[in-house]
């Protein structure tokens, strides 16, 4: 899933960059570093990374608190200690923190490996 998850962003900033082709010329003929370039690039990713984890993360804790504790909790009678909110508060800040540094970097290479030809 990491694997798909990084391909598939480094496509979609290779083809936001590519249909921005005109602006990136006109950027470089100006005069601008390729930091500055690269920079809008990696932070649209990145928002994009940490709305997506804020979703993944909701529906983990809709899945812990209406999946678990409200429907397998009381209807199997072994199921006392398998995953609690407390796990899902854990995994949140993991889920965000995963997702948007694996953008950042996704993006940063892609986008290099665009404005290096």
């Amino acid at each position: 899933m990491l694997i798909a998850a990084i391909l598939l962003i480094g496509t979609t900033i290779r083809l936001s960059a590519y249909a921005r082709r005109k602006e990136i010329g006109i950027m470089r003929l100006v005069g601008a570093s390729n930091r500055f370039i690269q920079t809008p690039f990696v932070l649209e990713g990145v928002f994009a990374a940490f709305l997506g984890s804020v979703l993944a993360s909701a529906a983990v804790v809709a899945g812990v608190h209406f999946g678990v504790d409200g429907y397998l909790r009381g209807r199997v009678p072994f199921i006392t200690t398998w995953v609690s909110m407390q796990d899902a508060a854990i995994v949140v800040p993991v889920l965000i923190g995963i997702g948007v540094i694996l953008a950042a970097l996704s993006a940063g290479f892609a986008i290099r490996r665009w404005l290096r030809t």
